[in-house]
């Protein structure tokens, strides 16, 4: 691209970007708004798009002209189609205008239905073609016949010749060639069927007058425009054909085409050659039924000549007809508004809010009055398309039928109802509202279960401000509350919205004016200290009134009032501090809302004393006006259509959709709607002497969080930002306490005598202890001598079983536990070879005289046990090192090793040879009963095992089960039935019974509630029981009287023989010699299970003073 093309490609970008915003302009001139709403036409229904067409020169820039009032006056959705449209073409167009359309010679089947598009009345402007001669300002010749350009002489005149167009680009321009050189030119358009036409019939003509004239012909219309403008400003002397928009120019003359050629019949002399019939598109009976505004438009739609050109000239800077029809419309308003007449403004449509309130309400006059100021004030001055009128309803709030009747109407003006939250009526109201599809504001917390459909929360919902409540309550880590109602729906629903949310310790009281003294009395009784007041604001004064006379000393509580409003005499309660947590702005700090409003607000008399709105209504009626008002001209803004229609079925849908686009400024914040309530409300807390009131804090209510705005005391203590002073406690401070969870009867005093006994004896201990530490240090021999004999003790009673350290060669580990580890290793025996066995070892550095009697014990325990499911003690050695335990090897190792390695057997749909041997029913049942037998035997022993799972137990070369690792068995005495521990070690919670848990108690029950969670894991093949759960949140479900979570896949008959196991009675559980009987008269009970059990939800536990073995 060369530096000329460059630089003029550039220019056409910048100047599109400057003059691109014609039209934007010319609809902010009439309609006093930058965002632009335009409406479609409705036919049967359907909305369709206004297509203006228009080719060539003159149609098409009257076509521009047409569409600049359509788009921008009318607000119609509509496009250009810059090309030469015929009837039968326009015909098919869904709804199409044209000022000037060729009647088309032949029949294309339009018939009769050309009444639906045009009345046949004459065009906008002719698009006739005629032959032109532009002469020169300076030029003294005079042309007035063709016949001139047959002299020699009109060379003379300066007409453009053939020497002018001599390069390459414009040689092939040339449509006919001249027979002399140099010859004059012609300049014509060649853009439709028309054009041509006519091109073809000058020629002939041109040819046989022997006019020695080229015609240099343009494919489009704007290219032709910009050679002709170009030498008309260049002041050039030309010949073109165009059409006559140039009447009223003293330069340009109209000429006669050549004459027709003496044989050629059907050829017409003069000044039009070929006129084609064309006719105005757009008045038919489409329009005239549809859209009456574009009807009129098209019957007095007239631009002139001139307009036409200055369009034209004006598109070569715009570079777009469109914009270029708008720059004129602004430049020639006088001639553009006589086409749809804009007329004196009529008076806005009125419509009707309707407020709803109670007949005996005290305060209807101060409704009143805010009704007057935002109306006037606001809605008036902000919607300019409608007025309102709002009419008050008093209503019976003792009859909750009343409002549903009132709501029922259908009237046609009617924008919507507003009504307070805590009507009676609501629930009715808003079923009707449903059903009659007309807006229902509710001013004031909303009920969640009430919103939708056609009711809507225009300061937020009972839950969120509920919310609010919990906040301030966590704040100050208040757990303990106590909930003074009426006995209201709305004051219950609240009360339980509080409740709800959070883990509370409350209690509430229901009073009535007769019996306010009784309720306090009783708060008092229960010690409340944190006291929710949730009752209307006539009886909260009434309460409060007597709250000083019953609760002493005022500081020792925190009252948190739901509705309160000003009122003469309170000097009874001027001590008394109380805050107020509500949506409602009372007056003092805000963040947003309108100033103006506020202003207007405060100078209602009555409505504000020192600057404290008189109750809370005020702050709710007022955003719901405004966001009723904005809203239901939004509704009627977005779809003109509706207008005659304003509450048919499905109107609702469309009424939620346009207010929620709707951003509202209200009195303290921006309103905007989401999910049929205010989206992210503000809450403004108060602090109360009387009718004395400071602004603590505001927060933001976002999405499940509330976060702080602004706080009158920045204080790192959150709790002393809000109430001003030292927090009180909730509750007394009791650590150890029993009976009413409300009010409880504390044992610390109790408890802390005996602490303090516990610290003396162990303080001796500890004394002793170091005493003792002496000791032993100056007699380290004397302590090696005791090892020794402890051995020799234990040696007495493994007597049978002692081998010597040089038959037993260790090989590879093949386990490891907390304090040993086991190794695989051979034992030779004099003449009877060598036995493979597993050998339990202490782990290095663990040679303490404890270590070693664990794992002695255990040996000592084995040796008296000698049962086919029981694992066998093999030998042990005590001397030439550390003690080791030989045991009967297992070939397949643990239990929960073996499932968990033949896991993927268990997926397959067909089981193969090996699956059903491994993995069957019966394979499973038959492990289940072997440990069922070796718990019968230790029961039989009196042996607590108190770690039973399935990896500590074992699987021989046969497949058989046997129990092993008794390092934490207890044998039981004759006369006791449990065994106790207190001492902290490592215990298998997930397999531990309650009582266990609890108390630290075992028992053969206890290992009875083991085993089912070992025929869980066998089940589940080697899955963890209770899933993924951490082992605090197991102890915290096991203790609440919760069981294993059992898989959705586990057979009824497994279920109940898992619920006999974890009974919560221990006395009640199954016994060992029950569970091997059944297992035995079942062999396939126990079945694969592989679904993930779904556990319920329970609340976190705070840390305990225990170590978990997972």
């Amino acid at each position: 691209m060369s530096k000329k093309y460059l630089f003029y490609y550039v220019m056409l970008i910048v100047n599109f970007q400057v003059n691109s915003q014609y039209c934007q302009r010319l609809y902010e001139v009439y309609h006093n708004s930058s965002n632009k709403v335009q409406r479609h036409v409705r036919i049967d229904k359907q909305e369709y798009e206004v297509i203006v067409s228009g080719g060539g020169g003159a149609a098409r820039a009257s076509a521009a002209l047409l569409l600049a009032v359509l788009r921008n006056i009318l607000l119609y959705t509509a496009r250009l189609d810059p090309v030469h449209r015929n009837v039968c073409e326009l015909m098919t167009k869904s709804l199409a205008l044209a000022p000037a359309a060729i009647l088309n010679h032949e029949d294309c089947g339009i018939g009769s239905n050309i009444d639906r598009i045009t009345s046949l009345s004459r065009p906008a402007l002719p698009v006739n073609l005629h032959f032109m001669a532009r002469l020169s300002t300076t030029s003294s010749c005079i042309i007035e016949s063709w016949t001139f350009l047959k002299n020699i002489s009109a060379l003379t005149c300066g007409f453009l010749t053939t020497k002018y167009f001599n390069s390459e680009e414009s040689q092939r321009k040339f449509s006919k060639q001249c027979n002399e050189s140099p010859c004059i030119v012609v300049l014509a358009r060649n853009e439709s069927s028309y054009d041509s036409e006519i091109l073809q019939e000058f020629e002939k003509r041109a040819s046989n007058a022997e006019l020695n004239v080229a015609i240099i012909i343009f494919d489009t219309d704007t290219s032709f425009r910009r050679e002709v403008f170009t030498l008309y400003n260049s002041n050039r002397t030309y010949l073109f054909i165009d059409e006559n928009i140039w009447i009223n120019d003293p330069d340009v003359v109209q000429l006669e085409f050549p004459p027709c050629p003496r044989a050629d019949t059907k050829c017409l002399s003069g000044l039009i050659v070929n006129a084609p019939k064309a006719i105005l598109i757009g008045d038919g009976e489409d329009v005239k039924d549809y859209a009456p505004p574009i009807y009129k438009l098209m019957n007095e739609f007239s631009p002139k000549p001139e307009h036409i050109k200055d369009v034209l000239l004006k598109e070569l800077d715009a570079h777009n007809i469109e914009e270029a029809a708008c720059f004129w419309a602004l430049n020639n308003k006088i001639e553009f508004e006589q086409w749809f007449k804009v007329k004196e403004k009529k008076l806005p449509p009125e419509y009707v809010i309707n407020l709803i309130t109670c007949k005996n309400d005290s305060y209807i006059d101060l409704y009143r009055k805010v009704c007057v100021v935002v109306n006037i004030h606001f809605l008036w001055r902000d919607i300019k398309e409608l007025d309102y009128r709002i009419n008050e309803m008093p209503l019976n709030c003792t009859n909750k039928h009343e409002l549903q009747i009132a709501v029922s109407s259908k009237q046609k003006d009617l924008a919507g109802y507003i009504v307070f939250g805590w009507h009676p009526g609501l629930a009715g109201g808003s079923n009707t509202a449903q059903y009659t599809q007309i807006p229902l504001m509710v001013a004031g917390p909303a009920k969640d279960s009430l919103l939708g459909e056609s009711t809507y929360g225009t300061s937020g919902k009972l839950t969120d401000l509920a919310r609010g409540y919990r906040h301030f309550l966590s704040q100050c880590g208040w757990s303990r509350v106590a909930i003074v109602s009426d006995d209201t729906e709305y004051s219950k629903s609240f009360a339980e919205a509080i409740v709800s949310g959070r883990n509370l310790n409350y209690v509430q009281v229901t009073v009535s004016e007769d019996t306010i003294s009784w309720g306090l009395r009783e708060l008092k009784s229960y010690d409340a200290r944190i006291i929710i007041v949730n009752t209307d604001c006539v009886l909260a004064d009434a309460i409060l009134s007597k709250v000083v006379k019953v609760f002493s000393p005022l500081t020792n509580y925190v009252w948190i009032v739901r509705d309160w409003c000003v009122m003469e005499n309170r000097r009874k309660i001027e001590g008394l501090v109380h805050f107020t947590i509500e949506f409602s702005w009372r007056g003092g700090k805000v963040f947003g809302g309108s100033d103006d409003l506020r202003l207007k607000l405060s100078e209602i008399p009555g409505l504000m004393q020192r600057n404290i709105t008189s109750v809370p209504e005020i702050s709710y009626l007022a955003d719901a006006l405004l966001q009723l008002g904005h809203g239901f001209a939004a509704y009627r803004r977005h779809d003109i259509s509706r207008r005659f229609d304003l509450h048919g079925f499905g109107t609702a849908q469309d009424y939620y959709e346009a207010i929620g686009a709707v951003n509202v400024t209200g009195i303290a914040q921006t309103l905007k709607f989401n999910n049929f309530s205010v989206h992210e409300p503000l809450v403004f807390v108060g602090r109360w002497r009387g009718n004395e009131r400071d602004s603590v804090a505001i927060w933001k209510l976002v999405n499940t969080t509330v976060v702080k705005i602004w706080s009158a005391i920045n204080d790192t203590d959150s709790c002393y930002s809000i109430l001003g002073f030292t927090k009180i406690s909730d509750s007394d401070n009791c650590i150890v306490r029993s009976g009413n969870d409300f009010t409880p009867r504390c044992h610390d005093a109790f408890i802390l005598i005996m602490i303090t006994s516990v610290l003396l004896i162990c303080i001796a201990i500890y004394v002793a202890q170091r005493m003792r530490q002496k000791r032993l240090l100056a007699e380290n021999e004397a302590l090696v001598a005791r090892l020794l004999e402890s051995r020799q003790e234990k040696a007495s009673a493994l007597i049978g079983f002692l081998v010597d350290r040089g038959s037993i060669r260790l090989l590879h580990e093949i386990g490891s536990g907390s304090y040993g580890r086991v190794r695989f290793a051979e034992l030779t025996r004099p003449g009877r070879g060598t036995l493979v066995v597993a050998a339990k070892e202490l782990h290095e550095g663990l040679l303490s005289m404890a270590e070693e009697n664990e794992i002695l014990r255990e040996a000592c325990v084995l040796a008296r046990l000698e049962h086919n499911n029981v694992i066998r003690l093999m030998g042990v050695c005590l001397v030439g090192g550390p003690p080791l335990v030989l045991m009967e090897h297992a070939i397949y190792l643990d239990l929960q090793r073996y499932l968990i390695e033949r896991r993927h057997l268990a997926t397959k749909l067909v089981y193969d040879k090996e699956a059903d041997y491994e993995m069957s029913d019966e394979c499973l049942t038959r492990w289940a009963r072997d440990a069922a037998c070796a718990l019968e035997y230790l029961t039989e022993r009196r042996l607590v095992h108190r770690d039973i799972r399935a990896a500590n137990c074992l699987i021989d070369k046969k497949r058989s089960l046997k129990l092993a690792d008794f390092g934490m068995a207890r044998e039981l005495d004759e006369e006791e039935s449990t065994y106790m521990t207190c001492r902290k070690g490592l215990f298998p919670v997930l397999w531990m019974a309650p009582e266990s848990l609890k108390e630290g108690v075992f028992s053969l029950a206890s290992d009875i509630w083991a085993t089912g969670v070992l025929l869980l894991e066998i089940a589940t093949i080697g899955a963890r029981p209770y899933g993924d759960w951490p082992t605090w949140r197991v102890l915290s479900h096991v203790v609440d009287g919760g069981r294993p979570p059992l898989p959705p896949d586990a057979s009824m008959q497994m279920r109940k023989l898992l619920q006999r196991c974890w009974h919560m009675d221990p006395y009640r559980r199954i016994t060992a010699t029950e569970l091997r009987e059944y297992l035995t008269n079942n062999p396939k009970v126990i079945s694969i299970t592989l679904l993930s059990p779904e556990p319920p939800l329970i609340p976190p536990l705070q840390e305990a003073d225990i170590k978990f073995l997972t």
